[in-house]
């Protein structure tokens, strides 16, 4: 009775067998790691979700991969292997294999800890259009479309008809693996939990993602080629010396609106995020309408998601579109590896994946530079050619 008191008290309970799953722990957590590292679009897959796949398979059971469903799984399969709680478990307890199927759950329990991390501060998920699975590349190709700017007009008598020629081409897009350790010694780990355990590998998540979100800053700036050819536009302020006006921000929706954009996101540096959220626009509330109220054709938002990063270069302003600018290229998933030096007596968990960024549009961002002017030569949208807006047709005589 007090074994039993006290593996309850560190999170672990008897076996209760009743669901099918205790016998077959290895064969399911070893199954999802395979089909994880297969760089399927499964790779991402939580442990509730394959539980609903694999009864259904295994025992027959209606697939149902709803929110509950998927709880109520991974409740059983917890159960059913002795576990009451996997943040309260001793380490020890898994290290001594009192309960065998449990310690099949460790690597687990260490991935789901830096997922949370991957996934709670960095931004590259918030600015990040689209998320292209390329299996095993070191590159990836990434296309472009282009169509010479020819538009309809009107047509005489068997007059022949214009033609917009749409042409192909492909640029590669490095991809680069990224990867961090963090390694406990036998001492540290003798008394701890699992769930406190869990709170150091959230960091090394979120270590990973800020490298992440620098990948993806950088290529948002620099453009995804060696030679600058996918950079971003460098644009002046209205008057450097009163520095950033509400006037700049809607120069840049106006012109992004042109190249069918609407900017909805800004990235900042703290202190350039101190001087935007000290300005009217964003911190005072206006009452009542103006004299003559303007109905707006162009985009100016209501509202905009900000962030603000130590790494982006202080006087410049980032303004996206956060629909349109970035694609991100996962070539390997997240890889947890685990490893034990018996006789220096340490614990060792790495952390890997390969992820690379590409540029979607290059009009669907723009970098509002504080030290440079509009009229400055270099920093107006008229000396970005690739910038013309895509309604400036010519008008002609009726």
């Amino acid at each position: 009775m007090l074994q039993i008191i006290r593996d309850a008290r560190e999170g672990l309970i008897a076996p209760r067998k009743e669901s099918g799953f205790y016998n077959h722990a290895q064969e399911i957590l070893s199954g999802l790691d395979q089909m994880r590292r297969a760089g399927t679009e499964y790779d991402d897959m939580p442990l509730g979700k394959y539980l609903c796949y694999w009864v259904h398979e295994k025992q027959n059971e209606k697939l149902d991969l709803s929110h509950e469903h998927r709880e109520q799984k991974l409740s059983e399969f917890y159960r059913d292997i002795g576990v009451l709680d996997p943040g309260e478990i001793m380490i020890r307890q898994l290290a001594n294999k009192r309960n065998d199927a449990a310690t099949w759950l460790f690597p687990e329990l260490i991935r789901s800890a830096i997922e949370i991390g991957l996934g709670d501060g960095p931004i590259y998920p918030n600015i990040t259009a689209e998320v292209q699975r390329v299996s095993g590349e070191r590159t990836a190709v990434m296309p472009q479309i282009r169509v010479n700017q020819n538009y309809p007009e009107r047509l005489g008598e068997d007059q022949t008809m214009p033609e917009a020629i749409v042409t192909y081409g492909s640029r590669n897009v490095p991809i680069y693996p990224k990867g961090l350790a963090i390694k406990f010694t036998y001492d540290a780990l003798a008394g701890m939990k699992v769930g406190l355990l869990q709170k150091f590998l959230q960091s090394q998540g979120s270590l990973m993602g800020l490298t992440l979100d620098a990948d993806a800053l950088n290529v948002l700036i620099s453009g995804d080629q060696e030679t600058g050819t996918m950079s971003a536009a460098v644009i002046g302020v209205d008057n450097k010396t009163t520095g950033l006006q509400y006037k700049d921000l809607v120069r840049v929706f106006t012109y992004a609106a042109g190249q069918m954009h609407t900017m909805d996101t800004i990235v900042v540096s703290f202190t350039d995020a101190i001087q935007l959220f000290d300005m009217d626009e964003f911190k005072t509330r206006e009452q009542g309408t103006a004299l003559i109220t303007a109905k707006r054709n162009i985009p100016l938002p209501e509202s905009i998601s900000v962030f603000a990063k130590s790494n982006m270069p202080e006087g410049q302003i980032m303004v996206l579109d956060s629909k349109n600018a970035l694609v991100e290229f996962d070539a390997e998933p997240l890889l947890i590896e685990t490893s034990r030096l018996i006789f220096e007596r340490i614990e060792g968990t790495a952390t890997s994946m390969r992820v690379g960024f590409g540029n979607l549009h290059r009009t669907a961002r723009v970098i509002l530079d504080l030290d440079h002017e509009y009229a400055d030569a270099g920093y107006a949208f008229s000396d970005y050619a690739w910038f013309t807006p895509l309604d400036n047709i010519p008008l002609t005589s009726v």
